[in-house]
């Protein structure tokens, strides 16, 4: 598995937000895009990651970029991150949903996710009951976030959930600004 690198354009892919009932063409974005795969009832990566990114989506706000950004967390777990779960998680760490640029995207089945999340994004991960972190099942992951431009080409691939909010708000508005003029 390798996920995309600078240049390389992101894969195709069509997912629904089930919060805001609307269907993300990763062709058609049109905006500078942070990616990421994830699943909600993951205690400690996900977690950690997905609040880092609110705090990059606040600072984009501050910096008057929200038009032109967007979040696109997709879960690989949409059994249990139905639309409910989805908004439980918005309101626990903080999402703006009001802003209209954070779309959690849910695959209609498992085997949607892999064929999104793993074989075309290559964040790879792996349904395990071997783990007693979470009731059911958990999930050994890959993390990894890609900033893609409004042309649809990765800019970055961030590794690991802790990342550095300012340099992603920071590398969110170069390309933000690079783009400003087309």
């Amino acid at each position: 598995l390798s996920y995309p690198a600078y240049g390389q354009p992101l894969p195709a892919f069509e997912l629904t937000d089930p919060i805001a009932d609307i269907t993300i063409d990763s062709e058609a974005l049109n905006r500078t895009a942070l990616v990421t795969g994830v699943f909600t009832f993951c205690p400690v990566e996900c977690s950690i990651l997905l609040r880092r990114l609110v705090g990059v989506q606040h600072r984009i706000a501050e910096a008057g970029l929200t038009d032109e950004t967007l979040f696109l967390p997709i879960t690989f777990d949409p059994e249990r991150d139905d639309e409910a779960q989805l908004r439980r998680n918005a309101e626990t760490i903080g999402v703006d949903l009001a802003a209209g640029n954070w779309h959690y995207l849910r695959p209609e089945s498992p085997e949607r996710a892999k064929t999104v999340v793993q074989e075309r994004l290559g964040i790879g991960f792996e349904r395990t009951t071997e783990r007693s972190r979470i009731e059911g099942y958990d999930f050994t992951h890959l993390v990894v976030t890609l900033l893609v431009n409004p042309d649809g080409v990765v800019e970055r691939a961030y590794r690991g959930e802790r990342i550095d909010r300012e340099r992603v708000a920071d590398d969110v508005s170069t390309v933000v600004e690079a783009f400003a003029d087309r």
